[in-house]
């Protein structure tokens, strides 16, 4: 492990923020007209990808703060996406018992402002290895519920999300 790798890990520590290493498989535009409007939905358009076109992950850190959910290059640990813990909806955790499963332990999350009809929103999938999908499902909607809590304010409740595992 290098100097820099070891600096990163001992200062993620020492802030309490909790990091995930997983692999990126895909990103879909929700909307009707693209037919992704569920995680499910996009789940069966990356296994039709995979048997058609292939998938080229790509190894990222998803780092959970108070208030944020951040999507960081492992490399670099530079910064790729920012969502405020409000705008993640309905996390979901795609399973299957099967160790010899390509997607086996998959987690979803739609991104996008709950309350603007006309905001972007975009359903993220990755695939976790070192810690199980449904348990990053739990963190999401906890530090949903903290922010929310926090700020309870009435216009920004969350919708209601189902942590759903489904299995594949």
């Amino acid at each position: 492990m290098g100097d820099t790798q070891r600096a990163l890990e001992q200062f993620e520590q020492l802030a309490g923020l909790r990091v995930y290493v997983l692999e990126h498989l895909a990103t879909f535009t929700v909307t009707r007209e693209t037919g992704i409007v569920y995680p499910a939905d996009g789940m069966r358009r990356l296994l039709q990808l995979e048997k058609t076109n292939g998938i080229w992950s790509q190894k990222m850190q998803l780092c959970l703060e108070d208030q944020w959910v951040l999507v960081m290059d492992y490399e670099t640990g530079s910064i790729m996406e920012r969502f405020p813990a409000s705008h993640v909806h309905s996390p979901t955790a795609f399973t299957s018992p099967e160790p010899g499963e390509l997607y086996n332990n998959v987690l979803a999350f739609v991104a996008g402002a709950p309350d603007a009809p006309d905001a972007r929103r975009e359903l993220h999938i990755f695939q976790c290895h070192d810690v199980p999908a449904h348990a990053l499902v739990e963190e999401l909607n906890a530090l949903k519920s903290v922010q929310n809590s926090t700020l309870s304010l009435p216009s920004l409740a969350p919708a209601t999300d189902t942590a759903a595992a489904i299995k594949l």
